[in-house]
């Protein structure tokens, strides 16, 4: 669907526990006791952010009330915005995006009534659960499965333990309609209500802007994790990264700085078409061995050839017939699809982060004479959050930081923070990498919130 043509979808958003009301009509008044006046950016068609005030409820049995302090952008919210749809999912509904975020507690809410411990959605093999008080700073894990079906059971229970492709998962920001309904509204917003066994407690001190980053490194841990250990192969090696967009780099940061045999480790090699990610990849962050710039001349060789033209620069700089493991593909061009079938080894593995358009074009005949193991990898699943905060806490990538490339204030500066994502550089000629929105006074709370909504004194 071309922008021009994507539909304008009515306000208000539909109602689902856990989500914000729309604002009563009346002075401040009469506003419902215990509910704060929030602002939320709301996308209705593509390129058409309005903000709009809400209500946020009181939290309600097994959430947490949470004030959002940042949120970093991701492709999937630049898709939407741009054509209000991502990849094959076009949304039904106007949709509040942002999901990789953290928050503060402003309130808990009392247990749930049929599990006084724990919520039969958390993940299946954690422990006791965490003990939430106002004033924390959490993480959301914002993907909320139901907890009941047979992905979502552990194996000891009878189930697979995958719960990040459970077919009633409710991801906030996402416009996929769960088999169950109700979606739930993203975190481009000054709060909302979240359950309290998707929140992850950060220590305090942690930086809400690498907790922001939690949510993208779990993707890259759980891509990672699909790999089985390669230290046993002597023969010289490689994975390639396809994309040095913010998942290219994380996912590149991973296999280099988190490999259990470093002597063993595989050479790391990147591919993008903008040459200051791939500089900024290999010398400031140090994240890949080398990499290989896709000039627009290259763009235009068929992706046979263009492997064989990478193959011959591995060739050079890792011996011959170095062996091609794995290629994560990161960018979601039809073209780099394609290009990833033709470039590992027999036996190797393709990996695709990205949402393809519904009708893609691939070579598997490369991958069937030559056993290439293709794998989806989707989000993240157990243990990759609370993976990413022990790496991040511990410092274990140096660098993350510089992945933030630039820093917006407030929600009313979403509509131009977006553009910046889809330019790719800003006016000073630096490169976009990750942006981040921060939360602002105006967005959250009975006094600022309603000066701007009423016109009158904050309180």
């Amino acid at each position: 669907m071309a922008a021009a043509d994507s539909p304008t979808l009515p306000l208000p958003l539909t109602c689902t526990p856990g989500n914000t009301i729309p604002l009563p009509a009346g002075p401040p008044e009469k506003l419902p006791d215990n509910h704060t006046p929030i602002l939320a950016s709301i996308l209705t068609s593509s390129l058409t952010l309005t903000l709009v005030p809400r209500l946020l409820p009181p939290p309600p049995p097994g959430h947490l009330q949470i004030r959002i302090l940042s949120t970093a952008l991701c492709g999937s919210d630049l898709h939407y915005y741009r054509h209000f749809r991502n990849g094959s999912i076009i949304p039904k509904t106007p949709l509040i995006l942002g999901h990789e975020s953290c928050g503060v507690v402003t309130a808990v809410g009392p247990p749930c009534p049929d599990s006084p411990t724990h919520d039969s959605t958390s993940p299946s093999s954690s422990p006791s659960p965490t003990v939430f008080e106002v004033g924390d700073l959490v993480a959301l894990e914002v993907g909320v499965p139901c907890g009941k079906c047979v992905l979502c059971l552990p194996p000891s229970k009878g189930g697979l333990g995958r719960y990040n492709i459970c077919p009633n998962m409710r991801f906030r920001s996402s416009g996929k309609e769960p088999l169950g309904g109700g979606l739930l509204e993203g975190t481009l917003q000054g709060g909302l209500n979240h359950l309290a066994s998707w929140c992850h407690k950060l220590p305090p001190g942690f930086n809400p802007h690498l907790a922001s980053l939690l949510e993208p490194l779990s993707v890259a841990l759980h891509a990672t994790s699909r790999l089985p250990t390669l230290a046993s192969i002597k023969h010289p090696q490689a994975i390639l990264v396809l994309g040095a967009g913010p998942v290219g780099l994380l996912i590149s940061a991973c296999l280099k700085r988190l490999h259990p045999s470093p002597e063993n480790r595989p050479k790391i090699v990147i591919l993008d078409i903008i040459h200051s990610r791939l500089d900024s990849a290999v010398h400031e962050l140090g994240w890949a061995d080398s990499s290989i710039l896709l000039t627009p001349q290259l763009l235009q060789l068929p992706p046979p050839d263009l492997a064989a033209y990478i193959h011959k620069r591995l060739s050079a700089t890792l011996g011959p017939g170095p062996r091609i493991e794995a290629v994560f593909e990161c960018t979601g061009a039809p073209s780099s699809l394609s290009l990833s079938f033709n470039l590992p080894s027999p036996g190797g593995k393709v990996l695709i982060l990205t949402i393809p358009p519904r009708e893609s074009t691939v070579p598997l005949g490369m991958a069937t004479l030559r056993e290439v193991d293709v794998l989806g990898v989707f989000r993240y699943n157990e243990g990759d959050y609370e993976r990413a905060v022990e790496v991040v806490g511990g410092g274990r990538i140096r660098g993350l930081d510089k992945l933030i490339s630039h820093v917006f204030k407030g929600l009313e500066g979403l509509k131009e923070a977006m553009e910046l994502v889809g330019k790719g550089v800003d006016v000073n000629g630096k490169g976009v990498v990750k942006v981040v929105v921060e939360g602002g006074e105006g967005d959250w709370g009975e006094g600022a919130v309603r000066s701007a909504l009423w016109g009158g004194e904050g309180n």
